[in-house]
Order: C-alpha cells, then sequence, then structure tokens
C-alpha cells in the first residue's frame, strides 16, 4: 500500500510540475519587414518573446547605412571616394577597411579570374546599373588591364588604401552577404529582445539564435531553372550564413541573341562558361560566403574544393543537368523538394 501511495504521490507532482512549466513557457512571437537595399529585396524576421520590443531594432537602417560606405554608385560613400581620388583613408571605418582587404584575399586564389577591383569590366557591361550593354572585343581587351588585385596597395598601420588610376574597387560581388554580417551583428546586440532572427538579402541569408520550433533554422535554396520564390531544396541548419551564385541572377539577351549572365571571369572579360546553374556556399561569415559562391561558380567544383576546405565551408553544386553535388558536411543537412534533382 506505501508503494502505490508513493507512486500515485510522484505521479500528481509530475503532472503538477509539468503544468507549472508549461503555464511558465511564453509563446514566441515574430515580427517581418521587408525593404530595398543592395540591389535586391531585403527580408528580415525576428523572434522573440515580447510583441512590441521586437518592433523596435531597426536592422533596416544598419543594412542602408552599410550601402552608404561600400556601394561605388553612391557619390561619397567610402569606396567611391576611394575609386574618384585612387586612394582614402578608412581609419574611421575600419571595418570596410577589413571588407575590401579579406575579399582581396579570397579572390586571388582564383587565379585571375575574380577580383575585388571587377569595376572596370563590370561597369562595361552594364551590370551595375542595369543598363545592359554587350561591350566590343577591343573595349574588353582594354577593361581586363584594370581588374587585378596586384594594382591595390594596402596600409594597415594607416589603415589606407590606394589603387592606380583606371582601377575601380567594387563590393557588389559581397555586397549582400557583408550586409547579412551587420544584421547579425545587430541581432547580438539587441540579444536581449530577440530568440532569433533571419534576414535575407538576395542570394544571401543568414540565419541567427534560436528557430520558434523544432532545432534547426529552415533555408530553402532556390530553384535555378525557376521562378523567383521556387525552392529545389531545403537545408536543415544551425546559425549559419549562407549565399547562392547562379546565371540566372542578373542577365540579359543581345542583339545578337546570346545570353549573358552577370559573373564575368576576369581573365577572358566574358561571363564565366560553366556547366553550373548555381553554387551555395555555407560558411562562417557572410562576406566569406558570397565571395566564395562567386568565385567558386567561376572555378567549378575540383577547382573549389580545396579552397572551400581552407574557409571550414560547405557547397552545394547544382549543374544544368540537374544534378546536384554537396561536400560531406552538409550531404545529410539538404532535402531535394522539386522533382528532377538528383544528389549524388
Amino acid at each position: 500500500m506505501k508503494s502505490i501511495k508513493v507512486f500515485i504521490l510522484l505521479t500528481v507532482c509530475s503532472i503538477f510540475l509539468g503544468m507549472m512549466l508549461t503555464s511558465c513557457t511564453k509563446p514566441v512571437k515574430s515580427f517581418s519587414t521587408t525593404d530595398f537595399a543592395m540591389g535586391s529585396a531585403v527580408n528580415v524576421k525576428l523572434y522573440g518573446y515580447n510583441e512590441k520590443q521586437l518592433a523596435k531594432p531597426k536592422p533596416m537602417s544598419v543594412i542602408s547605412a552599410l550601402e552608404n560606405d561600400i556601394s561605388k554608385n553612391i557619390p561619397g560613400s567610402f569606396v567611391s571616394r576611394l575609386n574618384k581620388d585612387n586612394a582614402a583613408d578608412f581609419s574611421s571605418a575600419p571595418n570596410i577597411y577589413e571588407y575590401i582587404k579579406e575579399t582581396a584575399q579570397i579572390y586571388s586564389q582564383s587565379g585571375g579570374k575574380a577580383a575585388v577591383t571587377s569595376g572596370a569590366l563590370t561597369e562595361l557591361w552594364g551590370f551595375d546599373d542595369d543598363n545592359f550593354n554587350l561591350p566590343q572585343d577591343n573595349q574588353i581587351k582594354s577593361a581586363i588591364n584594370f581588374c587585378g588585385d596586384n594594382k591595390i596597395i594596402f596600409n594597415d598601420e594607416k589603415q589606407s588604401i590606394s589603387i592606380e588610376k583606371g582601377y575601380i574597387v567594387n563590393l557588389g560581388s559581397v555586397g549582400k552577404g557583408i550586409a547579412c554580417d551587420a544584421a547579425v551583428d545587430y541581432f547580438n546586440d539587441t540579444s536581449d529582445i530577440l530568440t532569433g532572427g533571419v534576414v535575407s538579402v538576395g542570394g544571401s541569408v543568414a540565419t541567427w539564435g534560436s528557430p520558434p520550433t523544432g532545432d534547426k533554422w529552415s533555408v530553402g535554396i532556390r530553384n535555378p531553372f525557376g521562378s523567383e520564390n521556387e525552392y529545389f531544396a531545403i537545408l536543415s541548419l544551425d546559425e549559419a550564413f549562407i549565399s547562392t551564385s547562379g546565371d540566372y541572377e542578373k542577365k540579359f539577351t543581345a542583339d545578337n541573341g546570346e545570353t549573358y549572365s552577370h559573373i564575368l571571369d576576369l581573365t577572358t572579360g566574358y561571363p564565366a562558361k560553366s556547366d553550373l546553374a548555381s553554387v551555395t556556399i555555407i560558411a562562417k561569415t557572410g562576406l566569406q560566403s558570397d565571395a566564395l559562391s562567386t568565385m567558386c561558380f567561376i572555378l567549378g567544383k575540383d577547382n573549389s574544393l580545396d579552397i572551400l576546405r581552407k574557409y571550414g565551408a560547405e557547397a552545394i553544386f547544382v549543374y544544368k543537368d540537374k544534378t546536384v553535388f554537396a561536400t560531406d558536411g552538409i550531404k545529410d543537412s539538404i532535402k531535394i523538394t522539386a522533382s528532377g534533382f538528383t544528389l549524388v
């Protein structure tokens, strides 16, 4: 009889404790906002327990301020002043100095196919302002002479950069990833309000904190053969930075009937020729994920794997025949959701 009483008492206590825990658990609220920056739609979703407080953080203002600092097309930005004067002092903005330097370091492994000083070619093709144009061969050959990071000088002590006349620094290939870095820094600064957050800037996404349900974030990977909102796969991830580059993103059809994509091979001056449709990179920072996705698309899988290992990054290569290759560290986290794709 005593053992039965003890069992009943323990059961009642367990039920009571469960009710207390359930009553103390607050439901997670969410707040969403959408804007336009970095030439793309920007979506931010924040999670926390206090709905009114969630409206207070202003990550969009942080991203807009960043764009005003790094866009080569905005007069007065640090990058536009560098391009205009062939030199600039970044001591008041050391993070931007590091953005340019790290991008150049990553692209130095491309064999000259990518560079932070790519502006002479991207402007020639009209990819910077969507005023697309098919240049003449002699124009392309001339512009190639002003693309390459061997003509950029970094002074770590003075936090200054100088370039030769005619060279144009362009952070367009990493700007969306940098915006994700800035948003996550802001999430960290407001962690007393937030339990989780997701920011997407064009083809770059960052997940931070904890998702409202489950223990992993679900991130869709765009179908390179479908519309803007179609996904071919879902990634299950913890906190991460994810960037996708593909030949579908920004392209135009010229009068000759040929279609040209914005991802340029600086050794030829023309869009990169590849059997790839897209490359998705999961990396430690948004800048790294964005730079590596561009570079790996140009280089191809076989020439990218050693570089990816150096940065501790994972990759998903989607080929034009819809076969999909994922590196070992991410292969178990990807679920194909669209028909016709094969994970090999």
